[in-house]
């Protein structure tokens, strides 16, 4: 191999090993720090901090809203990382009728043409896990992946809901809390008996964190992807009117990656 060639290996090596990994699916040994933000401000400050992705969400009073294009398209711009955007038109979880479903539909593939890595949602129907809207979702952006959020936990059957994704292509993520308001050892037992009903290849999300539980959740559950919302914002307490705190996400990556 001449010198040139050699050169060429080199320029191509990182972009190969990321190649491998992919086909692989998650690491074993891969971990996330997921941050939610709601402006370029925040985006900078959670990349600045160490974040490895995003979820780009407004109305966090109202529990994450589908964010307006434009600013996607600006976080998206602003940063390097990459993101995920809540797909939720309305506060409630089970939508109404056929012209709300459309425009959930519609706003799908709007994102899916933008530089995003997946959309962040979940719907629920009679106390179930919406599947047949979860599938919609995925034909209309098969080109991102699929976060399910808290609405696994709205259904009557949690555990159930995280089993029945195995039927979902496109879903990679399934984030939960456990039950932030539990005991830590009573949360951290769902935690662990959600971890046991998931398929291979998807990755449990722990959210509704504080910084304290961090440690104690990753240790007992094996979980390696954290999902913060008000632990790394200032003022904490005014969430969610707070702003992402550079600092804060700093202390959040040091408790994930601990040990890696």
């Amino acid at each position: 191999m001449n010198r040139r060639d050699f050169a060429r290996c080199l320029a191509w090596a990182p972009f190969l090993a990321w190649a491998e990994s992919s086909d692989r699916g998650p690491s074993a040994t891969s971990r996330h720090v997921e941050v939610i933000v709601s402006s370029v401000e925040d985006a900078r400050a959670a990349e600045a901090g160490g974040a490895t992705r995003l979820e780009i969400a407004v109305q966090l009073d109202r529990g994450g809203l589908t964010p307006p294009l434009a600013l996607v398209g600006e976080i998206v711009a602003a940063v390097s990382i990459p993101a995920r955007v809540m797909l939720r038109e309305q506060d409630a979880l089970e939508l109404a009728g056929r012209d709300e479903r459309g425009l959930v539909l519609e706003k799908a593939r709007q994102l899916a043409a933008l530089r995003v890595e997946g959309l962040v949602t979940g719907y629920v129907r009679e106390g179930r896990l919406d599947l047949d809207m979860l599938r919609a979702i995925s034909r209309a952006a098969p080109s991102l992946h699929l976060t399910i959020h808290n609405a696994i936990e709205r259904t009557a059957d949690p555990p159930g809901a995280i089993e029945a994704l195995a039927s979902l292509s496109g879903v990679d993520r399934a984030l939960v809390s456990g039950g932030s308001w539990r005991p830590l050892a009573e949360r951290i037992a769902r935690l662990q008996t959600y971890r046991m009903r998931l398929r291979a290849g998807c990755e449990l999300i722990a959210g509704s964190l504080t910084l304290d539980v961090v440690q104690a959740i990753r240790d007992a559950t094996g979980i390696r992807e954290f999902h913060f919302g008000s632990a790394v914002r200032t003022p904490e307490e005014s969430f969610p009117h707070g702003t992402v705190d550079a600092r804060k996400v700093a202390r959040a990556r040091e408790l994930v990656f601990a040990g890696a």
